[in-house]
């Protein structure tokens, strides 16, 4: 009866042994997943300000997806192709990513994408709005959360058409996002009765007075300029085209870049009353904006902008759609990684902060509507948004050919 009783007991000792460590394998279950983009340069900022949503949009998630322990690893594209596609590599073969997204570049992007594509890698460009990315070069491994420049530029150039804005000037820099911008906005704005009466683009990243550009601008005698800049250059194209006394006879208008509420203390004032849109604004009064400002508010203390709202898009589609792929592949990390860009494609974001958001057939995000906004005074003396009108969203370009 002792032995028995022996035999029993090392048994059940044997079975919580196996319980205790199939336990602790399950908690040892990580997926690492690359956080790539340009921490430093001109987009600094803004890469900044997409990380500071990946971590709250993982905070909110309790650090795991789907019993899975997220790792994040942040590499710095530098904002070059060469190099963002060195790092990843990197972060294929040396980390053994899931997964990787973040980017604000477009040339980066496009580059990425051909990485994704060939390592078989999924890439969500969280920034990057060149046609090509989800068109040209688009892959089952490539996703984009934030918007393709046509949606988004086809949709403001026919809006201000119709407000009675007969010409324009376009400036922007002579780079992938410039170009395809321009291209966008000149394609809504003559659909709708418009004339792009001059081209300015910039070279990018070394150009300093754009006087030379806005003399030519003025010169045109058009009804405003429309540009797309961002971050160090948005504040010298700002502050330059106010010095040349231009505010009022030819206004300067574009999306939420050039007048980035991040480099509002930067214009000095002289981004008062200016008018803009964008796909995303804290002066939302929706459910899912105000949720998402409460929490970014009481992470970092300050109010969330448009890029910190295409950065937690950016990071719940990777979360939920590998969660969402792991439970559909019984618990586990699909081999075929193609599968978790198919899961995310499938989300449908209803409390995205941006307005609801979900994929189209290439992949690329759609959301329901934009913004047109002021920068007004608010009832504490600081400057603030004013959603002065809401408008219908753009379409892709054609060009899409999945493989």
């Amino acid at each position: 009866m002792n032995a028995v009783r022996k035999i029993t007991s090392l048994l059940a000792g044997a079975g919580l042994l196996a319980a205790a460590s199939t336990s602790a394998l399950a908690q040892d279950k990580t997926v690492k997943v690359g956080l790539l983009s340009d921490f430093s340069g001109v987009f600094a900022q803004l890469a900044k300000d997409v990380e500071d949503s990946w971590m709250l949009a993982l905070e909110e998630r309790g650090g795991m997806v789907a019993g899975y322990k997220v790792e994040i690893i942040k590499e710095d594209s530098e904002n070059s192709p060469q190099v963002g596609v060195q790092k990843a590599n990197k972060l294929i073969k040396s980390d053994n990513v899931a997964i990787f997204g973040g980017v604000i570049s477009s040339g980066v992007g496009i580059a990425l994408a051909g990485v994704a594509d060939k390592e078989k890698t999924p890439f969500v460009a969280g920034f990057a709005i060149a046609d090509p990315l989800t068109g040209k070069f688009c892959s089952p491994y490539v996703a984009r959360t934030s918007f393709s420049a046509n949606a988004l530029q086809s949709a403001a150039g026919a809006y201000w058409a119709k407000q009675g804005v007969k010409t324009a000037v376009f400036m922007g820099p002579d780079y992938a996002a410039g170009q395809a911008m321009l291209a966008g906005f000149k394609n809504g704005f003559e659909a709708a009765g418009g004339k792009v009466v001059l081209e300015e683009l910039t070279p990018f990243k070394t150009t300093k007075d754009w006087g030379p550009s806005l003399l030519k601008a003025q010169q045109t005698g058009a009804d405003m300029i429309y540009t797309f800049y961002a971050g160090s250059e948005a504040v010298q194209v700002v502050k330059q085209h106010a010095a040349f006394g231009m505010q009022e006879k030819m206004p300067l208008r574009g999306a939420m870049w050039i007048y980035d509420e991040a480099l509002w203390d930067a214009m000095g004032g002289v981004q008062m009353n200016a008018i803009h849109v964008t796909n995303y604004t804290n002066a939302l009064d929706t459910e899912a904006s105000e949720k998402f400002e409460k929490a970014f508010s009481d992470k970092y203390g300050r109010l969330p902008v448009a890029s910190n709202a295409m950065g937690y898009t950016n990071a719940v589609a990777i979360f939920d759609g590998l969660a969402k792929a792991i439970e559909e592949n019984g618990g586990n990390l699909p081999e075929d990684k193609a599968k978790i860009i198919s899961a995310l494609a499938s989300l449908k974001l209803d409390n995205d902060p941006r307005g609801p958001v979900h994929f189209n057939k290439d992949n690329n995000a759609m959301q329901d509507n934009l913004y047109m906004v002021q920068i007004v005074e608010g009832p504490d003396g600081k400057p603030t948004h004013k959603v002065i009108d809401t408008f219908p969203y753009g379409e892709d370009l054609p060009g899409c050919n999945m493989k």
